[in-house]
């Protein structure tokens, strides 16, 4: 292969002039510049041609520089773009010569690209449809650029564009959410945080938008989730020095918002000080989908709201009935929600203060409607409370060993072994505390990723790990203290 020096790049650069028209040559370079890869569809807007004759340019320039080092290298990578139907198109990366062939024309800080995942090649890619949008409007746009503030600060937005009104805004992309890019999601705001808060940061607009390579929905959800939860994180109890909001990239190439400050019809506000929101309103009316898991009934005083509400937990629970069958069910994190919807509505420490001292019938009524809908599994409680009671001799010992049994069996029903992620016991407890029960149930979740519902990619927090332990303590201490409520066969000790 021969060398790439200046010689070789003006020789390359006068044998395209020759044998390529009307610089088709310069305007696929120019279009893969600003983020190093393009995919078919931009090249083809770019040099205005259709598919084929688009091939046909790409081979002969690709022709021209056979004896050196690459123009662009056609990848077998394609640019998958959410909401949007057909075959996703090839995605094309700039070479050392195609660089050398820029710089050589005024582009000084061109260089080839050395992204090679399919994840960071479609960021570029989508980058550069916010780019070439922002161009269409007659906008002024830097790309993938670092911004300077302080004395050797900086950060590097996808897209720094500069509005109709003459601010500048900043325009990130983003894509789905995973475990391993929470780290990269956690410094972004971060670093965001470290600008706005900056006195020596360029004038740029606080409102920065996000928009996401997904489509309203449980991915969309997946991802405000992940956002809003970090934002908490970093922010804590100061105030975001910013706000972000987000939208589908897909609905906004369609009409974009070039707005001083974004459309809340649009766009779902992400962060806003100390308190993320979650409204987002959806196009055409329709609201996105944005809670985190099944809420919690408004539990009511009256009898009528209690029978509306089993009757909607009803539903709920034999739907989850429905997806566990079989004898021996995989675990399944929806358990722990049902326990919080059974504990949480007798238990609120904001309840006023006889209903925090009354029984708690509340609960009660929810988990003797739960025992209902699961026959086999309230059948084997009141066999397993009442073997050998006749003969039994009863002690500490042999009371705590046929409360460990009742226990391991429930938790077997819903397909949790003990012992492991999940450890749960019974015990005595200290009466000097503020329970006085001699007899209970310890809880303790060893590792809280056994909380996550589907689609979640934030481990839970301590306090969320509190709650559970608490709720699936107290479901399964009423099965021994509230036997005859539950109408389940009360041990011979208790």
């Amino acid at each position: 292969m021969q060398e790439l020096d200046t010689i070789a790049t003006q020789t390359l650069q006068q044998v395209l002039g020759e044998r390529i028209q009307d610089q088709k040559w310069l305007h696929l370079l120019r279009t893969l510049e600003p983020t190093g890869a393009a995919d078919m569809l931009q090249i083809q807007a770019a040099l205005r041609l259709e598919r084929d004759k688009t091939r046909t340019i790409l081979d002969q320039i690709m022709a021209c520089g056979a004896a050196l080092p690459p123009i662009f290298e056609s990848l077998e990578v394609y640019a998958a773009r959410a909401g949007v139907r057909g075959r996703s198109p090839r995605i094309y990366r700039l070479g050392e010569s195609g660089a050398a062939l820029l710089r050589q024309n005024g582009f000084k800080s061109a260089a080839a690209c050395r992204l090679s995942s399919e994840r960071e090649l479609t960021h570029a890619v989508l980058m550069l449809d916010v780019r070439l949008a922002a161009l269409k409007a007659g906008l002024e746009v830097v790309t993938d650029r670092n911004l300077k503030y302080g004395p050797s600060q900086n950060i590097r937005p996808d897209n720094l564009i500069q509005l109709a009104d003459g601010a500048w805004a900043i325009f990130e992309v983003e894509q789905d959410v995973k475990a391993d890019t929470l780290r990269r999601v956690n410094l972004s705001v971060q670093h965001k945080v470290a600008f706005f808060k900056s006195p020596d940061r360029p004038e740029i607009s606080r409102h920065v938008r996000m928009l996401v390579n997904v489509t309203r929905g449980q991915e969309m959800e997946r991802v405000v989730q992940a956002w809003q939860q970090i934002c908490q994180i970093v922010a804590q109890d100061n105030e975001l020095p910013f706000q972000l909001w987000l939208m589908p990239l897909s609905e906004f190439l369609i009409i974009p918002d070039w707005g001083a400050a974004p459309d809340p019809q649009r766009w779902v506000k992400i962060a806003s000080g100390s308190q993320p929101t979650r409204q987002a309103a959806a196009p055409a009316g329709k609201q996105a989908a944005l809670s985190r898991s099944p809420a919690l009934p408004v539990f009511r005083h009256t009898t009528h709201e209690d029978r509306l509400v089993l009757q909607a937990m009803s539903i709920f629970l034999d739907e989850m009935a429905r997806k566990q069958p079989g004898k021996y069910p995989l675990p399944n994190p929806e358990f722990f929600e049902i326990a919080k919807l059974i504990y949480l509505p007798s238990h609120d420490s904001n309840a006023p203060l006889f209903d925090q001292a009354a029984i708690p019938w509340r609960s009660l009524i929810l988990e003797k409607h739960y025992l209902k809908l699961h026959p086999q599994l309230k059948e084997k409680l009141s066999k397993t409370a009442v073997h050998g009671g006749a003969t039994m001799r009863w002690n500490p010992t042999t009371m705590l060993h046929r409360m460990q049994v009742m226990i391991d069996k429930f938790l077997a029903y819903h397909g949790w072994r003990n012992n492991g992620p999940l450890k749960v016991w019974a015990g005595i407890t200290d009466t000097h505390r503020d329970d006085t029960n001699v007899f209970g149930v310890v809880v303790q979740i060893r590792n809280r990723e056994i909380l996550m519902l589907p689609g979640q990619t934030i481990l839970p927090s301590q306090e969320e790990v509190d709650t559970a332990q608490k709720a699936l303590a107290y479901m399964l201490f009423a099965i021994f203290a509230y036997a005859d409520e539950l109408d389940l066969a009360g041990t011979g000790f208790w």
